[in-house]
This record gives C-alpha cells, structure tokens and sequence, in this order.
C-alpha cells in the first residue's frame, strides 16, 4: 500500500511538473545594443513556430506570453537574428549582436533621428568608415558615384577646387543654383554661390563674374579666378555618416532651400563607457593622369613653316631647341596626412577631439595645398533630465595653387623649339628665333616667379540645451555660427615686354548666424508609434569684400602694395540676408505595418518684397510594410519589404541674389559727376513681384531586404516640377536697364534610382560583398515666359534654354568633317546640304542664321552611378570602387585650342595636326593649313577661324567614362598579445587609376565652369584630375 500511495505522488508530481512546462506565462524583457549597450525600441520579438510576437517599446522592453520550452526570436534592421530560449525566468535581459551588413539603424533626418525601417521619404547613407577608405581632400569628392541620384563633377586638378553636385537633375536655370543645401551637425553651412568662393589671381583684371571670369564664345577666355572648396575645409576623417536626402517629404523640413536636395554630415561623437585613440598616417605620389601629344620642336617648325609658305608670306621657324614645357612644370608631388583623434565617454560626458594636418600638392611646380583642422565636439549629462553640448571645428588652409591652371594652359601651348634659360642662366622670354610668339610667356618663370596664393581660417559650431522634462518629450535650443575669413594675394614680376610688375590682394568675411529651437515628442502606445517634432529657426548671413592692387613696384622682391608707386581700390562689398522659419513634421506607424507622415515649412526670407516673403512647403508621405502582413510574413527569404511615396513642395532661395527683388545701384563706370558729386546708376530695377521658385516633387518608392539581411534594394521613382523660376531676363533698353529679375518659367525632371547592397559570399575565413547603384534622369523645359523661342546661357556661346529640350542644350554648327578631295571643311546648311561657307560668317548676311544650327544633347548624363566591391580573407581586406556616367556630352575645347594655328603667338599644337589633309583623296578630319573657312590672315585683327569655333560640333564628344576611383589593400597584423594596441593596419591604395572612355581628351571628367552644374561640358585645357598612390598605416590604442 506504501507502495502504491508513493507511486501515485510521483506520477503526480511528474504530471504537474510536465503541465507546468506546457502551461503559458507572461515574461517581460529587455533588449539592449550589443555595440554600445544602449536599449533598443522596435525590435520585433516572437515565438518560434507560432504567430504569437510583439516589438519592443521606446525604452526597449517588451511583454509576451511564452512557455519555458519556448524559443524566442529577436529581429531588428542593424542587428543579426538572434534566437534565445524563454526558460521559467519572469525576466529577461536579452543583447542583440550588431550587424555590419546593415549599418545606420538610426538615420539622421532633419532636426532630428529616425529608426530607418519607418523611413518614408528617399534617404541615401554614406558610412564614414568608406569616406576615410577614400583618399578624397573632401567628402563631396569621396562620394562620387555613392549614391543613387547624386551626381558629383571635379571641375579639375587644382587641389582644393569646387565640384558641381547635383540630386536628381538640374533644380533650377540659374547657374548657381542647383547646389543642394549642405548642414553640418545642423548648421547650414553651403549655398553662397561661386561669387563667394572665387578669388582673382590676375591683378589687371577686375573682380569676378558669375563664372569667375570665364567664357566660351568663337574661343576661350581664361578665368581670372580660381573658384575655391568650401568644403575642403572639413577633415572627411571626422565624419561619422552623411545622409542625403532627395525627395519632397526627406527635405520639405527645410523648405525654402531644399528643392536641390539636402546632404546632412554628422560628425563623430564619444560613446560611452569607451575609450579609443587613434593615429592614422598617409604618404602618397601625385600624378597627373595623362599628357597631351604636342608636336616636338622640329615638328613646330615644319608645320609653322609650311603654313606661312602657303600664306605666300613666307616666315621661317627655326627655333633650335627641344622643349617639353609640360615636362618642366609638372612633377611627381608628395602628399602627407596625419590624423590623430581621442573617442571617449563615461556615464555622464562624451567627447571626441582630433587634430589634423593635411599637405596635397598640386602636380604643378611651386603649387601647393595644406590643411591644418581640428574638431571638439561634448556632450554632457547635468542630471537625468539636461544635457548641454558643443560641436567646434577650426581649420586653416593655404592654397598657392590657384594659378595652376593658367600656368599648365601656357605650357602645354608654348613654342617647344625654345629654350627654358637664356646661356646666362636667366629665364628666356620672347619669340627666340621665331618670327610670331607671346613675348612674356615662360611657363617655369610663371611657375617660380609669380606669387598667388589663398589663406582661408574657419571656425563652424554650435552649443545646445537639452531638456527632457518627460521620457517621451525633448526640448532642445541651440545657437550655431560660421565665420570664415579668406585672404587672396597675387603678385605679378614685371616682364621684358613691361606686362605684369602688378599685385592685387583681396579680403574676404562671412558670418553667419543660426538658432534652432525645437521640441521632439516620441511615444508609443499600444500599437501605435508617434515621433514628432516643431521648431523655429533663425539664420542671417553677412558677406564682405574688399580689394585693393597696385602697380610699378621697386624691385621683384617686394610684395607689400603699400610699396606699389600706384595704389587703387579693386573694389568693395556688403551684402546680408536673413530667413527664419516654422516647422514641424510627424511620423506615424500602426502596428509595426502603416506609416504616415506630415511635414510643414513655413520661410519668411529677406530676399524677397514685403508682399511675396513669406511662403509655405508642405508634404506627405505614406508607406506599408508588406512584409508584417499574414500573407508574407513566414516566408523566410523576406526579411522586410516596405512600400512607400511621398508628394509635396520645396523652394529654392539661392536662385535670387542677395537682393533679388530690390533695386541695385553702382557709382557710375564713367565717372560721370554732376556738380562734382559722383553719378550714382540703377544697376538692376527692382522687382516686387517677384516670387518664390516652388518645386512639387512625388516619389515613389521600395525597399526590400532579403536572405537575412544579405541582400538589399532600394528602388525610387520621381517626378519633380519647378515653376516660377528665377533668371536675368531682357527687358527693353528704352527704361534704361537691360536685365531685371524675373520669374520665366517651368522646369521637370523625372528618373529612376536602383540602389542594391548584398553579401555574395561569406565562409569562415572569406568574404565577398559589393553595392551598386545607377540612376537615369530626364530633364525638360516646359515653359520660358520672354519674346522668341530660347535664351543663351551667360559667357557661353550656343548652348541655349529652349522649351520642350532639356536645359543647357548644345545648339551648335554643323560639322560635317573635311571634303576629301579639295580639303576645305565641310558644313550643314540647316536644310539636309552640305556647303563649304562656314555658316558662323553669314551673320550679316543670312535673316536667321540659327537655322543652320542643331541640338546636340547637354553635359547631363542619361545614367551614372557606381559600383563597389569588397573581399577579406582573415586579416586582409581589398576594395574597389568604380563610378561611371553614360551619355555626357563636352565641348572638347582643349582639342581646339592645339589645333588653332591661326594666332598670332603661334601656340604649339596637338601632334593630331601632321594628319593635315594633304593631296585629293586623302581621307582625314584635319582641314588642308590654308581654307575657305579661315577668313584672313595670321597677324589680321579680324581674323576668324572658323574650323576651331566651338560653336559648331566638330569639337563635341561623348564623354561617357568607367573609372576605377579607388582600390585600396590593408592588412590587419594581429595585435591580441600586445596590450598597448587595440589594432594596427597597414594599406596601399590608388585613386584614378584607370579610366575607360572614348573622349579623346586626357580626362572626361573636368568642368571649366566650376561647380555649375548647368555651365559644365567644357573642357578647356582644363587640369585633369590627379592619379595617387598610397601607403598608409592606422594604428588604434
């Protein structure tokens, strides 16, 4: 019986022992960051096998029924899949591995974060880790070809020069403004225009237009300025991650400057409980990456000879030397960058200070960069509710490059039969033995002698107050600044002719002022997830600018003007404008399934009249995360699929001057006087009515993740109308002006952007990922309100605004090459003939000489994009990126100018010129020396050839290009047994190695406009850009 009874006791306790096992209770849990410890929101927590799950609130806790047998798994964008067993605790403290695959979880978005799987505008994001991996002297140049829908040109070789970005296309016709909005740890920082960033080197001219001083007609006028970075000053090693953002609903927080897009750089940040130093140094060999075939000395005396005899004049050439000026200016240069940077945090205060210094000189003698930067940026916790923090960055920057490309223009057209030095030793100037040539032209004596330089100092930063009186409230103000103070000195040696002996020294400062206040409120209830912010910002800005030159100096050696025997003021400048905003915008999700968004601008802006200031940008977005749905949600190769669009409005306040609608006025230019008080001009009338530029964007878009997380695409299409845009416009001379600023008319742009990131390959000891991206975009005007059907461009000849073309068409001559058997060039005539008159000449004779012009396409690329690949294999990792555009056309000037034999200074020529069509029949695209479309000779005032016009199109090309921007190979030796270091790395890596295109030039990817992206396409024995190779070592303690 005993037996029995204890038998049943332990069927019994077994019984209750195995229901306890089956019966479900209610655990609660925390999740936390496997990287840096911090408690995650929104990671989706579920039980395995059933449909039982629920996602973690703001604090990263969660509540679920399970049973002790039960598996949990936890998900979350940024971090690996990880599955834990329930087990009888009530509760758990569970940590989630970070994924590298997925970087950026939360994503910066205007005036605020955002978890980036509730994103529902179109956002791109830049790592930091691959700008640093670039051996870019700025990030704009480091992330060309990096993001969909971002278009970067380098406007040369010049170390420090501007570059010409776009975001989806052209947002405007004024040249200058379809530069997109750049904010630097929330301050505004980019957007003054090239007039801002130019300074003049060449002290007999006056002080720079709208394109520095450059323009294209018949031929090229040179720059007298040199069109500086603004953001060569910020060390790319100090950035954590850039965020670009593209459509309506990413950018409508900005409202009045956002129609170009908006590029937000977050620099790095101390985290706590770390600590991390780090030394990185980079040595590397500058290179230009190609030269132009010029024709030797013997060479330049044959052809020059053989012309004149055929001119019936018969000059001889009979220089005896052999020069290569390209030779004897350029170099290979010697590049140094040193990085230091101390990363650290406890329960209270955060920092990261770092210095650099930065020397990249020019390939060009005597033309050097350097960069000297440093950054500190705190945080601070005063108690559980107030934070205070700054962010400060300094740099210095002395630029002596800014006449590199005037100085590689002259060598590459100096006569190369002769000498560098007289037999004295001094430098030889003149014609030397030739009968024509520039008489003050040395391109070493350029090099060596003249002084051009640039010194610029900048400090950027801003101080807040945070506030957090509740958990689910933030109130933050913050006051932010930007001064910057430029210093542009030119000096030119007098010269045997008496040219030069001149110097001018011009002065710049900007200040600029931004407050920000705002309120953020995050909560989530039940199942409903709210983020919202509003706030109200302030920003003015103050522009000056003073120069003075002089002329007739002591000696060469003197540089002081004060010591000039002439002394006069270049001129002087004030210029201000202010804009201060209201804002707010709220996201909203449902159940981890439905979002929504609402955004809304309000910009009152100083450039505008009274009754036109103020203006509203409103958007919206929805978005559907298909992949919570029953239907998709246990199919395990999807990981997430997110449908979203967004529609709204943008504007653009850079298309208008400082003083847009107002009236200008100028001493006038003749110093006329009445009374002896001098004449004071209306240099442009006002214009009250005149409006804002408004831009409607619509977007729609996908983005899916795959195979967990190993594969991922994002998809957008767009559709983008401008309207009332802002342009000089001609108005009739009888008011007494030319040209008033108006609103002319309406622009669209539409394209598609694919961006795809996947991980081919991973084995224990290897690895394979790559990211590409490609985008097509398509632009067209679609209404100019002014007499005729198009307007030409300012300083650029034939490429015109016409309605329904794309914007910045080529409209050009008919170049149909040379007539085989009499030698002459051949042209279209507009009407399906061929003629041998130049139809550039009949300009007085023909009613409408633009009928025998084309359209020819525009410098935009119909696609362009990048392609990047990544492979390790234990300690060793290799990159290598690629970027490409396809379809851009480019007025191959530089060909022009070496095959015009037609001047008077007799410049040498490309090698291209010995295949001259020589006897009928020979079959060539060279003209015979002598022909009808030359129409006098050398040495005439009213010469005009017409062959080596760049107004007809035989000098446009395709200037597609694939190039290899970087590959990079490092080595991480093992340092586990050494406890100074935490890593040491070793690298070499190359950038512009290689290109493949079909342009004939040396380089397809120059602009000599700058960094307008509307004015690009023109390459004007324009610098090409540098080939670098490096070694570098980081070491991190």
């Amino acid at each position: 019986m005993r037996k029995l009874i204890t038998i049943v006791l332990l069927l019994g306790s077994h019984a209750l022992h195995a229901q306890s096992d089956t019966t479900a209770r209610s655990v609660g849990g925390t999740v936390k960051s496997g990287k840096d410890g911090a408690l995650l929101p929104f990671v989706t927590v579920k039980v395995k096998g059933s449909n039982r799950g629920t996602i973690t609130d703001a604090n990263g806790n969660f509540k679920l029924l399970v049973k002790p047998t039960d598996t949990l798994i936890l998900t979350a964008i940024g971090f690996r899949k990880l599955e834990s067993p329930a087990g009888k605790l009530a509760l758990l403290s569970l940590t989630l591995p970070e994924d590298a695959r997925t970087f950026n979880e939360v994503m910066v978005v205007g005036y605020g974060n955002e978890r980036k799987r509730n994103i529902t505008g179109a956002i791109s994001t830049i790592s930091g880790k691959e700008i640093t991996k670039s051996s870019a002297l700025s990030f704009d140049n480091a992330i060309i070809g990096k993001a969909a829908g971002v278009n970067i040109i380098s406007s040369s070789g010049i170390p420090g020069s501007a570059t010409a970005i776009t975001i989806r296309g052209l947002s405007t016709l004024n040249p200058d403004g379809s530069q997109p909005l750049i904010v630097i740890d929330g301050i505004p920082v980019y957007g003054s225009g090239r007039e801002l960033n130019s300074r003049n080197f060449n002290a007999s001219t006056s002080a720079p237009g709208t394109i520095g001083g450059a323009s294209v007609s018949d031929s090229y006028t040179p720059p007298q300025a040199f069109e500086s970075n603004p953001l060569a000053a910020l060390n790319p090693a100090d950035i954590e991650s850039i965020e670009i953002l593209k459509d309506a609903y990413a950018t409508a927080i900005y409202g009045s400057r956002a129609a170009a897009g908006v590029i937000l750089v977050t620099t790095k940040k101390g985290k706590k409980g770390s600590q991390a130093f780090n030394v990185r140094s980079v040595t590397g060999a500058i290179q230009p990456i190609g030269k132009y075939k010029l024709l030797n000395g013997a060479e330049y005396n044959d052809i020059y000879t053989r012309y004149y005899r055929q001119l019936g004049t018969n000059e001889v050439f009979n220089g005896q030397d052999n020069t290569d000026w390209v030779d004897a200016i350029t170099r290979t240069a010697i590049s140094q960058q040193v990085d230091a940077s101390l990363a650290a945090g406890s329960e209270k205060a955060q920092y990261y200070i770092s210095g650099s210094y930065t020397s990249q000189p020019s390939y060009i003698i005597n033309n050097d960069y350097k960069r000297y930067s440093g950054r500190m940026n705190l945080s601070y916790q005063a108690s559980k509710a107030i934070q205070v923090g700054v962010n400060m960055s300094m740099s210095y920057t002395e630029n002596s490059a800014m006449n590199a490309a005037a100085i590689y223009r002259s060598a590459l057209q100096k006569a190369p039969n002769l000498p560098i030095y007289n037999a004295d030793g001094s430098y030889a100037y003149g014609k030397g033995a030739n009968p024509l040539g520039d008489p003050d032209a040395n391109p070493v004596a350029e090099a060596l002698r003249n002084k051009n330089e640039l010194k610029n100092s900048e400090a950027l930063g801003n101080a807040y107050l945070q506030y957090k009186p509740i958990d689910w409230l933030t109130l933050r103000t913050e006051f932010g600044t930007q001064l910057s103070n430029g210093d542009a000195y030119s000096r030119r040696v007098k010269r045997p002719s008496g040219y030069g002996d001149d110097a001018v020294q011009t002065t710049t400062q900007y200040r600029k002022i931004v407050t920000n206040n705002t309120a953020s409120f995050l909560k989530m209830i039940n199942k409903h997830y709210i983020n919202a912010v509003a706030g109200q910002s302030f920003e003015k800005s103050t522009e000056t600018n003073t120069g003075i030159g002089g002329y007739g100096f002591f000696n060469d050696e003197i540089l002081s003007i004060a010591a000039a025997r002439n002394r006069y003021i270049k001129g002087a400048l004030k210029q201000q404008w202010a804009l201060t905003s209201y804002f707010a915008r709220l996201n909203y999700e449902f159940d981890n399934k439905y979002l929504a968004g609402v955004t809304y601008r309000l910009d009152g802006s100083s450039r505008f009249s009274r009754n036109r200031r103020y203006i509203g940008f409103p958007s919206f977005s929805a978005g559907w995360r298909l992949s919570e749905e029953s239907f998709l949600k246990e199919k395990k190769w999807l990981d997430d699929l997110k449908l979203r669009g967004s529609i709204g409005f943008t504007g653009n306040n850079n298309s208008s001057s400082y003083y847009g609608s107002q009236g200008q006025y100028q001493l006038n230019s003749d110093n006329l006087s009445y009374a002896g008080t001098p004449i004071l001009q209306m240099q442009q009338p006002d214009n009250p009515n005149l409006k804002w530029e408004r831009t409607r964007s619509v977007d729609l878009g996908l983005d899916m993740s795959l195979l967990d997380n190993t594969v991922n695409i994002t998809l957008d299409y767009y559709h983008r109308r401008v309207k009332d845009m802002i342009l000089s416009s001609a108005i009739p001379r009888y008011q007494g002006w030319s040209v008033q600023q108006q609103n002319i008319g309406d622009m669209m742009n539409e394209g598609l952007e694919l961006a795809v990131r996947a991980e081919l390959l991973r084995r224990k000891h290897f690895s394979w990922s790559t990211n590409f991206n490609i985008s097509w975009n398509r632009n067209k005007i679609l209404k100019l309100n002014f007499v005729g059907e198009e307007v030409g461009l300012a300083n650029e000849a034939y490429k015109y605004l016409k309605e329904g073309q794309a914007a910045g068409q080529f409209f050009l001559y008919d170049w149909q090459g040379v007539d085989g058997m009499s030698g002459n060039p051949a042209w279209g005539d507009g009407k399906g003939n061929t003629t041998f008159v130049p139809p550039a000449s009949l300009f007085s004779t023909v009613e409408d000489v633009n009928a025998f012009r084309k359209s020819y396409g525009t410098a935009l690329p119909d696609f362009y994009g990048g392609m990047g690949h990544t492979f390790t294999y234990r300690n060793w990792e290799l990159d290598a990126f690629f970027s490409f555009s396809v379809g851009n056309k480019m007025i191959n000037g530089a060909r022009a100018a070496l095959l015009t034999y037609t001047m008077s200074d007799a410049p040498n020529l490309s090698s291209e010129i010995l295949n001259y069509w020589l006897v009928p029949g020979h079959e060539t695209d060279i003209p015979k020396l002598v022909n009808r479309s030359v129409t006098t000779s050398v040495g005439s005032s009213n010469i005009r050839d017409y062959t080596t016009s760049r107004t007809s199109s035989r000098f446009l090309e395709d200037a597609s290009y694939l190039r290899l921007r970087s590959i990079r190979l490092a080595y991480q030796l093992p340092v586990a047994k050494l406890k100074v270091l935490r890593s040491l790395e070793l690298f070499i890596a190359g950038t512009n190695l290689f290109t493949l295109t079909g342009y004939s030039g040396i380089d397809p990817e120059v602009s000599a406009f700058g960094s307008s992206a509307l004015q690009a396409g023109y390459d004007e024995l324009t610098m090409p850009q540098n080939k670098m190779y490096q070694f570098g070592i980081n070491i991190g303690l």
